[in-house]
């Protein structure tokens, strides 16, 4: 038992070697491929970039510090180096010496991202409060005038009914505008830019204006 023991220890121990032996030369014709992997605009590191030999499946991603290291066959590689917004690079002909260790810098130049133009249209808002209010501080002359946001608010269904709630207007029969007791004579009422007749009763917008 004894002696069949130590014969089974000695076959392991022969296997052993035979495999370390055999995986010397493999690991004596491989040499490292290093370096770093940067913007070429800010210099700053680029972080998970792709760093393979070109036509295989052999690669790697840098580090934090934009740093690689990848074991590979000693002989001629071409390295291409990627990441997502930059040109891909490939750096031909590089040569690995077994058990050496080979260093390839690369900057990376970001990609030309062309937009096309947008243009953004507004109106101004002219029919609310704070639209008016800025028309008056701006206005060469006197005036005062009801935004169609008041005019909601207090269910005014025509002009007329809206013209009552202007400082100093008043509208008598449904149709004639008072403006500080000025008649129609010395008035000037319009819609849309025209001027009706005056047997027209105020319709549901209008303006009026004074002629002093």
């Amino acid at each position: 038992m004894k002696t069949y023991r130590t014969r089974l220890a000695r076959g392991l121990f022969a296997a052993l070697v035979g495999l370390l032996l055999g995986a010397a030369p493999a690991l004596a014709q491989q040499g490292t491929l290093t370096g770093v992997l940067v913007d070429a605009e800010t210099g700053e590191a680029l972080i998970g970039a792709n760093v393979v030999v070109k036509g295989t499946a052999i690669g790697t991603a840098t580090d934090v510090d934009g740093r690689y290291r990848l074991q590979v066959v000693a002989g001629l590689h071409a390295l291409v180096f990627s990441y997502i917004g930059y040109v891909p690079t490939t750096v031909e002909e590089v040569e690995v010496l077994a058990g050496k260790v080979k260093r390839i810098d690369v900057a990376l130049q970001p990609e030309a991202i062309g937009i096309d133009e947008v243009v953004v249209e507004a109106g101004a808002l002219r029919n609310a409060e704070a639209a008016l209010l800025r028309e008056r501080q701006k206005a060469a002359a006197v005036s005062d005038a009801i935004s169609a946001e008041a005019i909601g608010r207090a269910g005014s269904s025509t002009a007329a009914d809206a013209m009552q709630m202007v400082t100093g207007a008043s509208v008598v029969g449904g149709k004639y505008v008072y403006v500080r007791g000025l008649g129609d004579r010395y008035l000037n009422t319009q819609l849309n830019g025209a001027t009706p007749s005056r047997s027209t009763s105020l319709p549901a917008a209008c303006s009026t204006t004074s002629s002093r």
